[in-house]
């Protein structure tokens, strides 16, 4: 991987002044930058692929390395792609694309810039889901943004605790649609993205044409992290619980408060196997909705204030969520935050 060279502060892309860098991955930085035209601060995600282009010191132009120009060509359309699949989705556990634009031969996304604390940070700092309330705020709405998402046919592939932010708000947002994938679009020879003890196992099988990334894979990664909040640690890699699984279900830490029911329902989102997991979202929605049900019926509340038949209206193209706000507020009255200190962290949408 070749050294990657970033814009330095003061920077001009076009009205928006770069400040400092807020995050980096193998396919591209991130940026905290002003927006001088509506004078507000902003994150600006830049395609740069670490494997396949460099950024001389000095310089603004990013420069294709060979033998690599096919994949960053081919790269920067996934980028493009991921930019109008954001921009396809208004929702509150989505990022917002507020431009898109080319420059210095490569391509940028603006979004808003998100505070809170991603849900790593937040177990990291103690911070245990000890009721079914703690789960249900920080996974329901992410999975209704996958229903969205799927129904695209787009795939996240890159669920982890480390890519979901607690808003201030206090609405999970997910982050980092890097790794994304379109099932048109999708090929076996594109790079492979894993969080080890996040990804399932079809996703380090890439070749293997009976074991196919689909949206089971964003539920095993969501279930993982569902694990992380639970029990404090990630599960055990995919791979390694094939031949002998030693992970401990997540039933196994059910209480008065923390219902063994809905613990039930991820834990068979956690399944090795893929076909052995729920494979839609709305089968895996369904299963929890009767779980909920049945551990107490004011748990169903939440769900219907994220999933009812109004939630989802079309316009222009765009889907856009809109919740029943006043039964999310009721039920948000005891903020998340509460347990884990006031003052967040600060996260770029990505």
């Amino acid at each position: 991987m070749l050294p990657i060279s970033v814009l330095t502060a003061g920077t001009q892309l076009q009205e928006f002044v770069i400040q400092r860098v807020i995050g980096r991955g193998g396919f591209g930085v991130v940026y905290l930058a002003h927006d001088e035209t509506l004078d507000r601060e902003v994150a600006i995600k830049e395609y740069l692929p670490a494997a396949c282009a460099i950024r001389e010191d000095g310089l603004s132009k990013v420069s294709r390395v060979h033998p690599n120009e096919r994949r960053f060509d081919k790269g920067m359309r996934r980028f493009v792609n991921e930019a109008a699949i954001l921009a396809s989705i208004l929702h509150l556990s989505l990022p917002v694309v507020l431009r898109f634009f080319r420059s210095n031969d490569t391509a940028y996304i603006v979004m808003p810039y998100y505070r809170g604390k991603t849900l790593h940070e937040m177990v990291s700092s103690g911070y245990r889901a000890k009721s079914t309330d703690d789960l249900l705020l920080c996974t329901l709405p992410i999975l209704h943004a996958l229903t969205l998402l799927h129904r695209a046919r787009c795939y996240h592939l890159d669920i982890s605790s480390n890519n979901i932010l607690m808003r201030e708000e206090m609405f999970p947002l997910l982050l980092d649609f890097g790794a994304a994938r379109h099932v048109q679009l999708d090929s076996a020879h594109d790079p492979i993205v894993l969080k080890p003890g996040f990804a399932p196992v079809e996703q380090y099988c890439r070749h293997n044409d009976s074991l196919k990334v689909g949206p089971w894979s964003d539920i095993y990664a969501l279930a993982a992290v569902v694990y992380h909040l639970v029990t404090g640690s990630v599960p055990v890699i995919s791979p390694g619980r094939i031949k002998r699984d030693s992970l401990q279900p997540l039933t196994d830490f059910a209480s008065t408060e923390l219902s063994a029911e809905v613990l039930g329902i991820f834990d068979l989102g956690l399944r090795v196997r893929p076909y052995e997991r729920p494979q839609t979202v709305q089968r895996f929605v369904r299963a929890l909705y009767q779980a909920l049900h049945e551990a107490n019926r004011e748990y169903t509340t939440l769900y219907a204030a994220c999933f009812s038949a109004s939630s989802v209206i079309h316009q222009n193209k765009t889907s856009v969520w809109k919740p029943d706000f006043t039964r999310l507020k009721r039920i948000i009255r005891k903020g998340i935050f509460s347990r884990v200190g006031r003052t967040p962290e600060t996260k770029a949408g990505m």
